[in-house]
């Protein structure tokens, strides 16, 4: 099996990585991804907020708009951290079925 990932005729200093694969520890990863993606399904929604932090400029050139200006901006700002968060927790849970099932 290590054979698949490294040559070994090639002469250096060689590390290889075996893990414990079972059909358990893959699907236990395969059902956190799913949950991961129904779940955050709706966090998602909120990715389209990104857009707005940028058309929420004109509103903060005059004094009189800058509390619109900030209540927009911090709602756009709000919808990308969410989205980052669910994509990095979809991205992990992406990762752990790839190391476990392949």
């Amino acid at each position: 099996m290590i054979g698949k990932y490294v040559d070994l005729h090639q002469v250096g200093n060689h590390m290889a990585l075996v893990g414990d694969q079972s059909i358990f520890t893959c699907i236990e990863s395969l059902l956190s991804l799913g949950d991961c993606l129904l779940t955050t399904s709706e966090a998602i929604d909120l990715c389209p907020l990104c857009a707005q932090v940028v058309t929420c400029i004109p509103a903060c050139v005059d004094i009189f708009t800058a509390p619109v200006c900030l209540a927009c901006e911090a709602t756009g700002l709000g919808g990308c951290i969410v989205c980052l968060i669910a994509a990095y927790v979809c991205y992990d849970a992406a990762l752990a079925v790839r190391n476990n099932c392949l």
